[in-house]
């Protein structure tokens, strides 16, 4: 199933050209990587900036910083942390519990 698609590899990575369209993409590609103990390095986009503010994510513009990003993920001991803290993050603040009241604001009006 889906879930295994993410048990073979380390670092996930979300290359986004910094244009309108994307800009209007949800970070839910590093909410997942993230929720499943995946470490990842995303282009600055609003939603990505806002999912690193809570302490979720890498972020990266220019070709040394996406560089400089993946060479500190090579170390397992980074991964490993980094993966742990993160899907803590993610755990409790992108959950059906955290957010039932905006998903019935949403939903009823």
């Amino acid at each position: 199933g889906y879930p295994g698609l993410f048990t073979e590899f380390n670092v996930g990575l979300v290359p986004l050209t910094m244009n309108p369209f994307n800009q209007a993409k949800s970070a839910l590609k590093g909410i997942e990587y993230a929720a499943s103990g995946i470490p990842f390095i995303a282009s600055p986009t609003k939603e990505y900036e806002y999912l690193h503010a809570a302490g979720v994510g890498r972020l990266a513009e220019t070709p040394d910083e996406w560089r400089d990003h993946a060479t500190q993920l090579l170390d397992p001991d980074v991964r490993r942390g980094e993966a742990e803290r993160q899907r803590l993050i993610v755990q409790s603040l992108f959950n059906i519990n955290g957010k039932a009241d905006e998903w019935a604001t949403a939903i009823l009006g």
